[in-house]
């Protein structure tokens, strides 16, 4: 996969919403896909000259990559996660990413941090999902 990593390292409890952490552009090739369907047991077939890359494998990496712009602890559970799909892409595609903070509160010492992330292929949107991850707040 062809990445490019525009992020800075970010302190947890300063992100404050609307605050952007990734901004990306990256290619799933088949060897990525391979390499991701083999990870998760998969057994479609690749035959196709067209394969189209699972939703949920896009969602997986640029997920990934929104998380490790922000460095997130050890001990930090990701706890809910929405996605919605509104078409699928080829390998090779060239798609972008940028993820913001939509939420980011303390509650009883634990930090409540909601991600929206929104991948599009030029201006046509594929992905746009929303998670949440918790973070004790001496780990934040």
């Amino acid at each position: 996969m062809i990445s490019r990593y525009n992020s800075i390292a970010l302190r947890i409890n300063s992100l404050q919403s609307g605050t952007m952490i990734a901004n990306e552009s990256f290619e799933i090739t088949e060897e990525d896909l391979v390499c991701y369907l083999n990870a998760i047991g998969s057994s479609i077939p690749l035959s196709s000259s067209k394969l189209n890359i699972p939703s949920i494998a896009i969602a997986a990496w640029s997920l990934g990559s929104s998380m490790k712009a922000i460095s997130l602890p050890e001990g930090a559970v990701h706890i809910s996660h929405q996605i919605s799909s509104s078409r699928s892409v080829c390998v090779g595609a060239r798609m972008n990413f940028l993820s913001s903070i939509v939420q980011n509160e303390l509650r009883r010492g634990v930090r409540f941090l909601k991600i929206e992330i929104k991948v599009t292929e030029g201006d046509r949107p594929i992905i746009k999902q929303v998670a949440t991850i918790t973070i004790k707040e001496s780990d934040a």
